[in-house]
């Protein structure tokens, strides 16, 4: 089988990889003695804190990042101001709003930091893009690295400090993704912003379109997002925050392949796009699913025969549950290292209501999951495996808009 990537393209990937690996790496070394200093109920709070940021994220950039990846560099930067001036916009209003809520409603203080969150999971995301598009594999490389320094060694600075215990969880993740930020774009991309009436003028122009690729993207982020509330809700936060240690866990060898390839996969199908059309850069996705479809297999088996000899040597023993939830999820994790790389394609070539039925679909079956449990009375276990399944459905569900939804227009774009 033909390698699909070209030789600049593989040069990114294992730029990504080496980045990646590199920033992971510092969150799993210092996990052992983070999971002996934190109880799962902390890492329970901290799930809460970012699920609800995350969703919120959606709403400040709606999404229209993408944008970057089918408009000339002269008219990147434009857009990039526009969403700046947004996102700042947003996050004045969101922070009264959550404040009036949280004080309102008698909920804990640490909700107050949902807003900032939220901020800088935004402005990574839009930057992320932005040098995506413009080829600056370097800078997302660096980024990487600091995000897990800041993940990793701050929370053992802030528990021998005298910060309070999940502040100082929540204080690394914040601190984390603050540095990827900066090392993104800069400060001078950050301040980079537009007088109001100008952002008001684009805003009535980039609005029906915010609304389609926001509206997927809320329920993209929603169908993961809403687990972690909803397990809060069905169990208890000690269950929750396995299941966030377990989470956490994966990322780490599933972003090697989901953020490498995809963010090298998300640039060459724009340009096979702008270029070629859309029917082409769809022959180049299906090229790009086989390989993925063959490292998926493998690394669940790997997985499988592995995880629980890894958690008996790195976690403490209070700890021990979270291989079983890897395992229990392990279907899920292989569907989204085989299909997430690919599932920008529908916003790229402009079908954002294609990509929109796909978030639907996916966000319905994590419901349907939720309501069975609830009226069966499933136990976690039974529960997590229930869930992993519909999410596995739901890859399968894109994978067959991928293949038979019909383009119309294939004209060879000048």
């Amino acid at each position: 089988m033909k390698f699909p990537l070209k030789s600049a393209n593989i040069k990114n990937v294992f730029l990504l990889i080496g980045s990646i690996v590199l920033g992971k790496g510092i969150v799993l070394l210092c996990t052992p003695f983070i999971t002996r200093l934190y109880d799962p109920y902390l890492f329970g709070i901290l799930a809460l804190i970012l699920s609800f940021s995350r969703i919120l994220f959606v709403i400040f950039s709606m999404r229209y990042e993408l944008k970057f990846l089918n408009v000339d560099q002269e008219e990147r930067f434009s857009v990039l101001q526009f969403l700046n001036t947004h996102v700042y916009t947003l996050f004045l209003l969101s922070i009264l709003v959550c404040s009036l809520i949280t004080l309102g409603l008698d909920k804990p203080m640490y909700y107050l930091m949902v807003p900032f969150f939220a901020l800088v999971i935004a402005m990574n995301n839009i930057h992320r893009f932005y040098n995506v598009a413009s080829k600056n594999f370097n800078k997302i490389a660096v980024s990487e690295v600091i995000k897990g320094l800041g993940q990793g060694l701050i929370p053992l600075l802030a528990y021998f400090s005298s910060l309070f215990v999940p502040i100082g969880l929540v204080v690394s993740e914040l601190s984390g993704w603050a540095g990827s930020v900066f090392s993104l774009s800069g400060v001078k991309r950050l301040t980079a912003t537009q007088k109001f009436n100008t952002y008001l003028s684009n805003l009535k122009k980039a609005y029906r379109e915010m609304l389609l690729t926001g509206s997927s993207k809320l329920l993209n982020v929603s169908t993961d997002e809403i687990i972690p509330i909803g397990i809060g809700f069905l169990f208890n936060n000690e269950l929750l925050g396995l299941y966030f240690v377990a989470k956490k866990i994966m990322a780490v060898p599933i972003s090697l392949i989901t953020r490498s390839i995809g963010d090298v996969t998300n640039n060459a199908v724009s340009e096979i796009f702008l270029k070629s059309g859309a029917n082409k850069a769809k022959n180049y996705l299906f090229k790009q699913f086989r390989l993925l479809v063959l490292a998926g297999l493998v690394f669940g088996v790997g997985v499988y025969f592995l995880i629980d000899f890894l958690i008996d040597i790195f976690l403490d023993e209070k700890y021990e549950k979270v291989s079983q939830i890897i395992k229990l999820s392990l279907v899920y994790y292989c569907g989204m290292l085989m299909v997430q790389p690919l599932s920008n394609y529908f916003n790229i070539i402009g079908k954002y209501k294609v990509s929109l039925i796909w978030d639907i679909i996916r966000f319905s079956l994590v419901i349907t999951s939720f309501v069975v449990g609830w009226l069966m009375d499933l136990g976690f276990d039974k529960f997590i495996l229930l869930l992993s399944i519909c999410l596995f459905t739901g890859y399968l569900v894109f994978v067959f808009l991928l293949k038979f939804y019909k383009i119309k227009d294939d004209r060879t774009r000048v």
